[in-house]
């Protein structure tokens, strides 16, 4: 899996689920009086979307990864090929 790319598209995701939160805390303060229950609300249906969208977005790129390497008739099992990225070894 290349990170760089899942991290720019979780980055994406992310500040539009966040801007959509705060338009729609605005939107219902206004609409209702903004309350610390209002937020609350909000907050919490941003976090539970955070974790679906991050989700699927993680499993969308390990699933178009494998079918590349699939193609490229790479393997996809071994000691080289993992879902972490590889660690740095500390001289």
């Amino acid at each position: 899996m290349e990170f760089p790319p899942l991290a720019a598209r979780v980055r994406t995701s992310v500040t539009v689920l966040a801007a959509l939160a705060l338009v729609a805390i605005v939107v219902d303060g206004l609409v209702n009086g903004l309350s610390f229950t209002v937020m609350i609300r909000w907050l919490s249906a941003f976090i539970v979307g955070l974790v679906i969208v991050v989700g699927v977005n993680v499993a969308l790129h390990a699933l178009r990864g494998a079918g590349a390497a699939q193609r490229q008739g790479e393997r996809l099992a071994g000691d080289d090929v993992g879902l972490v990225p590889p660690r740095r070894r500390s001289d």
